[in-house]
């Protein structure tokens, strides 16, 4: 029973090492995407042979009125992981595809489609890297503005701006872990 565990274990912690493994290829994929360069053939290697092995499994499918791709039900330890490596490269492949954007929060790593109609998103969410930027600037502003009058009431700017610092270092309700982790 014991070396089942640690077989379990051992299984787990690879299929866990797959998927970081393709996380991180798509990641350098889509960022050379969005910074107009190539791919890092590393990247592009092992994007590949998942969706190799994806394609090898895809069935297709008679549905109501239409036909579809289907993954065949195989017990296979990257199996959960081709669904995700084929849409990746659907997409990559596709004719309409918006651009993919880097989202333009320093502190933020997200990567997004940008299907703006005029094309020019810079965050990957309004509600809290934008918004937070936008505040940002906004009291840096009234800082400046505030050195040329009265030297009094500079505290209240200088504590805004602590508070949006430490703001980004918080954990923002919904999403995965710390905003500055992303």
């Amino acid at each position: 029973m014991a070396a089942d565990a640690g077989a379990d274990g051992d299984t787990s912690a690879r299929a866990l090492g797959r998927a970081l493994d393709l996380r991180a290829a798509l990641h350098a994929v889509f960022l050379a995407e969005a910074e107009g360069r190539p791919a890092p053939a590393a990247a592009a290697a092992t994007l590949g042979a998942f969706v190799e092995q994806a394609a090898a499994h895809l069935t297709l499918t008679p549905e109501r009125d239409t036909w579809s791709f289907r993954f065949a039900r195989v017990e296979h330890p990257k199996s959960p992981l081709w669904p995700i490596a084929w849409d990746a490269a659907r997409l990559l492949t596709s004719d309409d595809r918006p651009p993919v954007r880097r989202c333009a929060n320093d502190r933020c790593r997200w990567l997004f489609l940008d299907e703006s109609r005029r094309g020019n998103r810079r965050w990957c969410d309004m509600a809290v890297c934008g918004s937070r930027a936008k505040a940002r600037t906004y009291y840096r502003r009234r800082k400046a503005e505030t050195r040329f009058r009265v030297r009094a009431g500079r505290g209240s700017v200088e504590r805004g701006l602590a508070l949006l610092d430490k703001l980004d270092e918080t954990e923002v309700p919904g999403s995965q872990g710390k905003v500055q982790s992303r």
